[in-house]
């Protein structure tokens, strides 16, 4: 998992989805949230802890 203060973006949900995934086996300890852009133009994944604390972006 690569955090950052930026973010990546992704064309469609389905694609967010699967880093996003990818992410959850990796590190399942930490949640990875799809986050709609321009009404679902673009997305991107989210990184909470494990309190629920938004600390990031997969960039």
């Amino acid at each position: 998992m690569l955090q950052t203060n930026t973010r990546n973006f992704y064309p469609t949900l389905a694609s967010a989805a699967k880093i996003a995934e990818a992410n959850i086996v990796a590190d399942p300890d930490w949640s990875y949230v799809c986050e709609s852009h321009n009404d679902g133009a673009t997305w991107s994944v989210a990184i909470y802890d494990e309190d629920g604390i938004k600390v990031g972006y997969i960039g």
